[in-house]
């Protein structure tokens, strides 16, 4: 029995991954398939497939027995490529035509933290843990329900990656009143 996953492969972060099983050698009727993610066995596929999302590096294998009680194993491992497109903040923006805020980019889980500081350095926008472009965490251009003055404020973004690593960007925005 002789049970072949494939070579190691590379996907996208966040990405399905189907992995088949190729079996050759036997004629017995096959028994068992277990598979195993990270050294954890999976419970529930009992077939030839696999279907996941990996993380990170990922080690997969299989353990395949058939009914004349020979045992084979396979293991495959998959790496998670991180979409590495540099984010992009807006660098101007006008209250009455939207918001400023973090847009969706592929690598972004979570938005952990966008905090909006004007010129003293005083926090004029806070928003905490929430998906990227989500229109309702944008700042609106406003300080304790007034709109602030036209001029250059610093923000500051923590976010989670896809990998599940935090990071950091930092830049400003020019808000302009109409």
């Amino acid at each position: 029995l002789v049970l072949d996953l494939g070579a190691d492969i590379e996907v996208m972060a966040g990405s399905t991954t189907v992995i088949t099983s190729q079996l050759s050698g036997s004629t017995a009727n096959v028994s068992l398939y277990q598979w195993f993610v990270n050294e954890a066995m999976i419970v529930g596929p009992t077939t030839d497939t696999l279907t996941l999302i990996p993380t990170g590096e990922t080690m997969v294998e299989l353990v395949v027995a058939d009914d004349d009680g020979c045992l084979t194993t396979d293991d495959l491992l998959i790496t998670t490529i991180v979409d590495n497109t540099e984010i992009v903040m807006p660098n101007i923006f006008s209250p009455q035509a939207g918001g400023f805020g973090v847009p969706a980019f592929a690598s972004i889980s979570i938005v952990n933290r966008l905090a909006v500081y004007d010129r003293w350095g005083s926090e004029v926008y806070l928003a905490t843990n929430y998906a990227p472009s989500t229109s309702a965490q944008q700042w609106d251009g406003s300080f304790q329900g007034q709109l602030v003055p036209q001029g250059v404020y610093v923000y500051i973004v923590e976010y989670t990656d896809v990998l599940g690593r935090r990071q950091q960007l930092a830049g400003d925005v020019t808000v302009l009143q109409r």
